[in-house]
C-alpha cells in the first residue's frame, strides 16, 4: 500500500498546479495575447480567448507541467477558432476583399508592424491557418482538425495566404 501512495504522489507531482499555470499566464501574457490577437485581428475577441483560458486552468485542467506551455497556446487557439468560427472559402481566389478596417487601437498596440497588418487583412481562414501552420507549427493534419476541413483546405487557404502577403509586401515596396 505504501509503495501505490508513492507512486500516486510522483504522479501528481508531474502536473502543473493550477497557480503554476495562472504563473505561465502571467509571465507570458504578452506573447499569449499577440498569438489571440493575430488568430482574430480584434483586441476584444483577442482578450475573450486569454480569459477564457485563465479561467480554464482554474477549473483543474490536468497538464503535464513539461507541456504546459504547449497546453496554454493550444487553448487560446481552440478559444479563437471556438469566437471566430474561421471557415473554408472554395476557390482559387481570395472570397472578399482585404480586410481595411483593423481596429486603431489594436494597431498602435502592435507598433502598426506592416508584416502584421498585412497578416490581420487576411480572410479569417487563411489567417488561422497561417498562424496555426507556419507560426505555431501545426501539421496540416493538427489545422484540419482543429478547423474541421479537410487537408486540402489548408494546403489551398496557405498558399493563397502567403501568395497575398507577399503581394502586398511588393506593392508596399514600390512594385520591386
Amino acid at each position: 500500500m505504501l509503495q501505490t501512495k508513492a507512486i500516486k504522489g510522483n504522479k501528481a507531482a508531474e502536473y502543473a498546479t493550477a497557480d503554476e499555470l495562472r504563473k505561465l499566464f502571467a509571465e507570458q501574457m504578452d506573447n499569449l495575447h499577440l498569438l489571440a490577437f493575430l488568430l482574430t485581428a480584434e483586441d476584444e475577441k483577442a482578450q475573450q480567448c486569454v480569459v477564457s483560458a485563465i479561467v480554464e486552468c482554474g477549473n483543474g485542467t490536468t497538464v503535464f507541467r513539461q507541456w504546459a506551455r504547449a497546453w496554454a497556446r493550444r487553448t487560446i487557439v481552440k478559444n479563437a477558432i471556438r469566437i471566430v468560427a474561421p471557415r473554408p472559402s472554395h476557390g482559387s481566389q481570395r472570397s472578399g476583399p482585404l480586410r481595411s478596417e483593423i481596429d486603431f487601437e489594436a494597431q498602435t498596440k502592435h507598433e502598426t508592424d506592416p508584416a502584421i497588418l498585412r497578416l490581420l487583412r487576411l480572410e479569417d481562414f487563411e489567417r488561422f491557418v497561417t498562424v496555426m501552420s507556419v507560426f505555431e507549427k501545426y501539421s496540416d493534419n493538427d489545422c484540419s482538425v482543429l478547423l474541421d476541413c479537410m487537408d486540402q483546405d489548408i494546403r489551398e487557404a496557405r498558399e493563397r495566404a502567403l501568395r497575398n502577403i507577399s503581394e502586398e509586401e511588393r506593392a508596399d515596396d514600390g512594385g520591386l
